[in-house]
């Protein structure tokens, strides 16, 4: 995913993201390993939708790939956090049982936290 056409593509295909809509990719060496689709309202950070290693998070993560949705989810939550977010959702069910652990709350595989949680950020 190398240029804004291809982010553009990706987040048509998410059914809740607008134009306002951001996608977060992480990469090794030039090649995409994951991302997550998100946007910001009401000062809440929504994650929307979540590929890693080319599959989108439909259903149970396989082990190997908890470290890397860990890693997305806390880079939405930077993300958030540095838009005026103050909280954070998730929108992807089988994200639920690796974030309740962490302070997440909610019904139905949607579940939120404030991002204190999560970021925090220190006074200089």
């Amino acid at each position: 995913m190398q240029n804004a056409q291809e982010r553009a593509a990706i987040l048509k295909n998410v059914p809740e993201a607008d134009a306002d809509a951001q996608l977060l990719q992480m990469t090794d060496g030039g090649k995409t390993i994951g991302w997550v689709a998100i946007d910001i309202r009401s000062s809440v950070v929504r994650m929307l939708a979540m590929e890693l290693e080319g599959n989108l998070v439909a259903q149970a993560l396989p082990a190997q790939n908890i470290f890397l949705a860990d890693f997305l989810m806390r880079a939405a939550a930077s993300y958030g956090a540095n838009h005026g977010a103050y909280r954070i959702t998730s929108h992807i069910p089988p994200l639920e049982p690796l974030l309740r652990p962490l302070g997440f709350t909610g019904e139905d595989g949607w579940v939120a936290t404030d991002l204190i949680h999560i970021v925090h950020i220190t006074q200089k």
